[in-house]
């Protein structure tokens, strides 16, 4: 269990620095790696292991200005998972995070990592509190 706690702690480094390790771990500790993975969570992943229902409490837990902030950071590499994330709620409330992000100016990819990594945090606090869930693949047989 302590490996998909290692997981989650990768999901919270940069991206390039997380890739790095995933691929040492790859060569140094092959065995543990599809249990570390099991617990990594990672912004383009939300649409496989967020469940649709999950979507909403997501959106009602989060405060708006930080969705809209997250929304933003999401428009330059990860347009599924805005789709995804805005699918998934009221159509009037998806429409209004449309037009509140619309004219934002874009986010550089450091501040978008940081904006996204909290987010991912906060997702991981709902699940240990038992708000939401998280669905995984199942285990490579």
């Amino acid at each position: 269990e302590y490996l998909e706690t290692v997981g989650e702690v990768l999901s919270l480094i940069p991206d390039e620095r997380r890739d790095n390790l995933v691929t040492f771990l790859k060569a140094k500790h092959e065995t543990k790696l599809p249990i570390i993975q099991k617990g990594l969570f990672t912004i383009e992943s939300l649409p496989e292991i967020l469940p649709r229902n999950s979507v909403p409490v997501v959106f009602r837990e989060v405060e708006n200005d930080v969705l809209i902030r997250v929304l933003a950071s999401l428009r330059e590499n990860y347009t599924a998972v805005t789709d995804y994330l805005l699918a998934n709620i009221s159509s009037r409330m998806a429409d209004q995070f449309r037009d509140d992000i619309k004219d934002l100016p874009p986010i550089g990819r450091e501040a978008a990592e940081t904006i996204q990594r909290e987010f991912l945090t906060s997702i991981m606090d709902m699940k240990r509190r038992g708000v939401i869930t998280i669905v995984r693949a199942p285990k490579p047989e």
